[in-house]
Protein backbone atom coordinates (compact mmCIF):
# COMPACT_ATOMS: atom_id res chain seq x y z
CA UNK A 1 0.00 0.00 0.00
CA UNK A 2 1.26 3.39 -0.95
CA UNK A 3 -0.05 6.49 0.31
CA UNK A 4 0.71 10.24 -1.32
CA UNK A 5 -0.33 12.96 1.13
CA UNK A 6 -1.97 15.91 -1.28
CA UNK A 7 -2.59 17.88 1.59
CA UNK A 8 -1.86 17.61 5.06
CA UNK A 9 -3.01 21.37 6.33
CA UNK A 10 -6.04 22.83 8.27
CA UNK A 11 -9.26 24.96 7.26
CA UNK A 12 -7.05 27.90 7.44
CA UNK A 13 -5.24 29.23 4.67
CA UNK A 14 -1.54 28.57 4.70
CA UNK A 15 1.42 28.78 2.21
CA UNK A 16 3.02 25.19 2.89
CA UNK A 17 0.13 23.01 3.35
CA UNK A 18 -3.28 22.28 0.83
CA UNK A 19 -6.38 21.16 2.82
CA UNK A 20 -6.13 17.52 3.70
CA UNK A 21 -6.50 14.64 1.61
CA UNK A 22 -4.77 11.36 0.99
CA UNK A 23 -4.55 8.82 -2.40
CA UNK A 24 -4.61 5.67 -1.03
CA UNK A 25 -2.97 3.14 -3.72
CA UNK A 26 -3.81 -0.33 -3.37
CA UNK A 27 -5.72 -2.35 -5.48
CA UNK A 28 -6.89 1.05 -8.11
CA UNK A 29 -6.62 4.52 -6.58
CA UNK A 30 -9.16 5.76 -3.53
CA UNK A 31 -9.00 9.25 -2.57
CA UNK A 32 -10.07 10.49 1.12
CA UNK A 33 -11.43 13.52 1.45
CA UNK A 34 -11.54 15.78 -1.67
CA UNK A 35 -9.76 19.42 -1.79
CA UNK A 36 -7.70 21.26 -3.72
CA UNK A 37 -7.81 20.21 -7.52
CA UNK A 38 -7.69 16.29 -6.94
CA UNK A 39 -7.29 15.41 -11.15
CA UNK A 40 -4.55 17.43 -11.27
CA UNK A 41 -3.20 16.15 -8.47
CA UNK A 42 -3.94 12.69 -9.20
CA UNK A 43 -2.10 12.86 -12.58
CA UNK A 44 0.81 14.65 -11.72
CA UNK A 45 1.65 11.76 -9.43
CA UNK A 46 1.12 9.82 -12.52
CA UNK A 47 -1.78 7.67 -12.30
CA UNK A 48 -4.69 7.34 -14.50
CA UNK A 49 -8.07 8.97 -13.86
CA UNK A 50 -9.59 6.01 -14.85
CA UNK A 51 -7.89 3.69 -11.50
CA UNK A 52 -10.31 5.86 -9.03
CA UNK A 53 -12.08 3.19 -7.55
CA UNK A 54 -13.74 5.22 -4.61
CA UNK A 55 -13.86 8.80 -3.07
CA UNK A 56 -14.15 8.79 0.95
CA UNK A 57 -15.46 11.70 2.49
CA UNK A 58 -14.80 11.69 6.18
CA UNK A 59 -17.62 14.86 7.21
CA UNK A 60 -19.31 17.76 5.52
CA UNK A 61 -16.80 20.33 6.09
CA UNK A 62 -16.22 22.64 3.61
CA UNK A 63 -11.90 21.86 3.31
CA UNK A 64 -12.99 18.05 3.44
CA UNK A 65 -15.73 18.24 0.33
CA UNK A 66 -15.23 21.28 -1.49
CA UNK A 67 -13.60 19.89 -4.57
CA UNK A 68 -15.80 16.83 -5.39
CA UNK A 69 -17.77 19.11 -8.22
CA UNK A 70 -14.29 19.61 -9.46
CA UNK A 71 -13.41 16.23 -9.70
CA UNK A 72 -16.55 15.04 -11.39
CA UNK A 73 -16.30 17.58 -13.84
CA UNK A 74 -12.77 16.23 -14.78
CA UNK A 75 -14.04 13.14 -14.79
CA UNK A 76 -16.48 13.66 -17.34
CA UNK A 77 -14.25 15.74 -19.32
CA UNK A 78 -11.84 12.38 -20.19
CA UNK A 79 -15.26 10.06 -20.45
CA UNK A 80 -14.32 8.49 -17.36
CA UNK A 81 -16.95 6.12 -15.29
CA UNK A 82 -20.28 6.74 -18.04
CA UNK A 83 -20.97 3.32 -17.83
CA UNK A 84 -18.98 1.82 -14.60
CA UNK A 85 -20.22 3.99 -11.39
CA UNK A 86 -18.15 5.89 -9.28
CA UNK A 87 -18.16 4.46 -5.23
CA UNK A 88 -19.12 7.72 -3.33
CA UNK A 89 -18.52 7.33 0.42
CA UNK A 90 -19.50 9.64 3.60
CA UNK A 91 -22.01 10.09 6.31
CA UNK A 92 -25.81 10.95 5.57
CA UNK A 93 -24.70 14.33 5.66
CA UNK A 94 -22.07 14.71 4.06
CA UNK A 95 -23.48 12.90 1.13
CA UNK A 96 -26.75 15.23 0.88
CA UNK A 97 -23.95 18.33 0.96
CA UNK A 98 -22.10 16.74 -1.86
CA UNK A 99 -25.59 16.08 -3.82
CA UNK A 100 -25.96 19.75 -3.59
CA UNK A 101 -22.80 21.35 -4.75
CA UNK A 102 -22.74 19.02 -7.58
CA UNK A 103 -26.61 19.97 -8.22
CA UNK A 104 -25.16 23.39 -8.56
CA UNK A 105 -23.61 22.78 -11.88
CA UNK A 106 -25.82 19.88 -12.76
CA UNK A 107 -23.01 17.97 -12.65
CA UNK A 108 -25.18 14.45 -12.49
CA UNK A 109 -28.22 15.53 -15.07
CA UNK A 110 -25.80 16.54 -17.44
CA UNK A 111 -25.53 14.82 -21.20
CA UNK A 112 -22.63 11.66 -20.57
CA UNK A 113 -22.92 12.50 -17.27
CA UNK A 114 -20.14 11.11 -14.77
CA UNK A 115 -22.49 7.98 -12.70
CA UNK A 116 -21.91 8.05 -8.61
CA UNK A 117 -22.92 5.29 -6.60
CA UNK A 118 -23.39 7.30 -3.10
CA UNK A 119 -22.63 5.42 -0.76
CA UNK A 120 -24.45 6.69 3.20
CA UNK A 121 -22.78 4.98 5.83
CA UNK A 122 -24.56 6.58 8.79
CA UNK A 123 -22.39 8.19 11.86
CA UNK A 124 -23.14 5.99 15.05
CA UNK A 125 -21.68 2.44 14.26
CA UNK A 126 -18.72 0.93 12.94
CA UNK A 127 -18.88 -1.26 9.63
CA UNK A 128 -17.35 -3.19 7.17
CA UNK A 129 -17.42 -1.97 3.76
CA UNK A 130 -16.55 -4.90 0.66
CA UNK A 131 -14.31 -2.93 -1.71
CA UNK A 132 -13.39 -5.72 -3.86
CA UNK A 133 -12.59 -9.76 -3.04
CA UNK A 134 -9.49 -8.86 -1.50
CA UNK A 135 -10.23 -5.69 -0.34
CA UNK A 136 -11.48 -4.40 2.87
CA UNK A 137 -12.24 -1.24 4.18
CA UNK A 138 -13.69 -0.56 7.98
CA UNK A 139 -15.68 3.01 8.44
CA UNK A 140 -15.66 3.93 12.30
CA UNK A 141 -18.00 6.80 14.03
CA UNK A 142 -15.64 9.79 15.36
CA UNK A 143 -16.15 12.95 17.13
CA UNK A 144 -16.09 16.23 15.43
CA UNK A 145 -17.83 18.92 17.41
CA UNK A 146 -21.96 18.32 16.27
CA UNK A 147 -20.84 17.23 12.96
CA UNK A 148 -20.90 13.63 11.49
CA UNK A 149 -17.94 12.44 10.84
CA UNK A 150 -16.04 9.19 10.44
CA UNK A 151 -12.63 7.47 10.01
CA UNK A 152 -11.47 4.91 7.61
CA UNK A 153 -9.73 1.76 8.07
CA UNK A 154 -8.12 -0.24 5.29
CA UNK A 155 -6.18 -3.23 6.95
CA UNK A 156 -4.12 -2.07 10.10
CA UNK A 157 -4.12 1.88 8.90
CA UNK A 158 -6.40 4.23 9.93
CA UNK A 159 -7.55 7.75 8.82
CA UNK A 160 -9.21 9.36 11.40
CA UNK A 161 -10.19 13.44 9.33
CA UNK A 162 -10.71 15.29 12.05
CA UNK A 163 -11.84 14.45 15.58
CA UNK A 164 -11.20 14.64 19.32
CA UNK A 165 -9.51 11.42 21.29
CA UNK A 166 -12.64 9.86 23.09
CA UNK A 167 -13.96 6.81 23.57
CA UNK A 168 -15.20 6.49 19.97
CA UNK A 169 -11.47 6.98 18.27
CA UNK A 170 -10.22 4.32 21.19
CA UNK A 171 -12.50 1.88 19.43
CA UNK A 172 -11.21 2.67 16.46
CA UNK A 173 -7.90 2.59 16.92
CA UNK A 174 -8.13 -1.18 18.82
CA UNK A 175 -5.66 -3.24 16.34
CA UNK A 176 -4.19 -0.53 14.33
CA UNK A 177 -0.99 -0.12 13.34
CA UNK A 178 -0.65 3.15 11.56
CA UNK A 179 -2.75 6.95 12.20
CA UNK A 180 -2.92 9.42 10.17
CA UNK A 181 -4.17 11.54 12.94
CA UNK A 182 -5.81 14.71 13.16
CA UNK A 183 -3.40 17.09 15.12
CA UNK A 184 -5.46 20.50 14.13
CA UNK A 185 -5.92 21.37 17.58
CA UNK A 186 -2.04 22.48 18.22
CA UNK A 187 -0.14 21.23 21.41
CA UNK A 188 -3.13 21.18 23.84
CA UNK A 189 -6.46 20.18 21.51
CA UNK A 190 -9.45 22.01 21.40
CA UNK A 191 -13.37 21.49 21.18
CA UNK A 192 -13.04 19.87 17.43
CA UNK A 193 -9.55 18.42 16.61
CA UNK A 194 -7.08 16.29 18.56
CA UNK A 195 -4.09 18.09 19.92
CA UNK A 196 -0.36 16.68 20.57
CA UNK A 197 -1.22 15.89 24.05
CA UNK A 198 -4.01 13.85 22.73
CA UNK A 199 -1.95 12.17 20.23
CA UNK A 200 0.20 10.97 23.27
CA UNK A 201 -2.61 9.78 25.20
CA UNK A 202 -3.80 7.77 22.31
CA UNK A 203 -0.23 6.04 21.88
CA UNK A 204 -0.57 5.35 25.99
CA UNK A 205 -3.84 3.68 25.65
CA UNK A 206 -2.51 1.77 22.32
CA UNK A 207 0.89 -0.36 22.34
CA UNK A 208 0.00 -1.79 19.35
CA UNK A 209 0.32 1.62 16.97
CA UNK A 210 3.78 1.52 15.60
CA UNK A 211 3.97 5.14 13.59
CA UNK A 212 1.77 8.45 13.85
CA UNK A 213 1.54 10.26 10.77
CA UNK A 214 0.02 14.14 12.10
CA UNK A 215 -2.06 16.06 9.56
CA UNK A 216 -4.68 18.75 9.52
CA UNK A 217 -2.10 21.24 10.57
CA UNK A 218 -2.77 24.69 11.53
CA UNK A 219 -0.37 27.21 10.40
CA UNK A 220 0.08 29.05 13.22
CA UNK A 221 1.97 25.84 14.89
CA UNK A 222 5.49 24.75 14.50
CA UNK A 223 6.35 21.37 12.83
CA UNK A 224 8.72 21.41 15.71
CA UNK A 225 6.65 21.94 18.86
CA UNK A 226 4.32 18.87 17.70
CA UNK A 227 7.19 16.79 17.22
CA UNK A 228 8.56 17.49 20.73
CA UNK A 229 5.76 16.78 22.52
CA UNK A 230 4.63 13.65 20.67
CA UNK A 231 8.51 12.13 20.56
CA UNK A 232 7.73 8.29 22.05
CA UNK A 233 10.38 6.14 22.47
CA UNK A 234 10.37 2.94 19.62
CA UNK A 235 7.04 5.19 17.68
CA UNK A 236 7.79 6.74 14.60
CA UNK A 237 5.76 10.19 15.34
CA UNK A 238 5.69 12.17 11.55
CA UNK A 239 4.52 15.61 10.81
CA UNK A 240 3.19 15.37 7.54
CA UNK A 241 3.93 17.62 4.75
CA UNK A 242 2.38 17.85 1.20
CA UNK A 243 4.21 15.42 -1.01
CA UNK A 244 5.26 13.47 1.57
CA UNK A 245 4.86 9.67 0.21
CA UNK A 246 4.48 6.64 2.80
CA UNK A 247 4.98 3.16 1.83
CA UNK A 248 3.30 -0.07 3.61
Amino acid sequence: MKIHVIGSGSSVPSAVRANSSYLVVTEGLRLIDCSGSPAHSILALGYDLSDIRGVFITHAHVDHIYALPSLIHSLWGVGAYRDKPLPVYAPDAAIETAKTLLGIFSLESRKNAVRIDWRPLGSQRSGELALTSTLDAVVHPLTHGTCEAVGYQFGSVLFTGDCIYDARLDRAAAGIKSVFMDCGGGVDGSSGHAGAKQVVELMSAHSEIEQVFLTHIHPSTSDDELSKVCCSRGRLVKVLKDGDLIEF
